[in-house]
């Protein structure tokens, strides 16, 4: 059982996220994992200046390449900032989202992979108590109430729904 999630989760505010990461955390079968793959800022703004302008380095290069076309760093700046205003990034350090996904019920919450300001990470659900003592007492414990989506802005919604796909998909 597993939820993986790529690019999608730095939409989200931190609120967002607790809630959507305990949400998932109560959708998984005991021993099933979440494992994401998302963009987050730097432990520093020195660290932060450096990645960002190696990406923009990068952007510059390939388009030189392969669009044949000369952007400045300043411009190409400029386009990734107007472009993740517009797209609602909401970028947390990676250390917030291991937090949020332990608080959330995870266990083994670990980055198994980071270069620059991206990285994949992800935790295991833990078993339940009474597998651990050798009993089963039933289903593991679902979000109760209204459909969560309802409590949820645009970009949750969409993240919620691809991960209730998914489940309806796995059963």
């Amino acid at each position: 059982d597993a939820v993986v999630s790529s690019f999608a989760l730095h939409h989200l505010y931190k609120e967002e996220k607790e809630f959507l990461f305990r949400y998932i955390h109560s959708i998984l079968k005991p021993h099933g994992w979440f494992v994401g793959c998302d963009i987050f800022k730097a432990s520093h703004a020195i660290l932060e200046a450096r990645f960002r302008r190696l990406h923009f380095q990068g952007i510059q290069e390939r388009t030189r390449n392969f669009k044949h076309q000369e952007k400045s760093l300043d411009q190409i700046s400029s386009e990734l900032s107007d472009k993740e205003k517009k797209d609602g990034d909401h970028l947390l350090f990676l250390t917030d989202d291991l937090q949020i996904i332990t608080e959330a019920g995870f266990r083994s919450a670990e980055c198994f992979w980071k270069e620059y300001r991206e990285a994949v990470y992800g935790g295991r659900r833990g078993a339940e108590r009474s597998e651990l003592l050798g009993v089963r007492l039933g289903e593991p414990s679902r979000v109760q109430g209204p459909e969560p989506v309802q409590h949820l802005r645009g970009a949750t919604e969409r993240v919620l729904h691809r991960v209730l796909l998914v489940q309806q998909h796995a059963h």
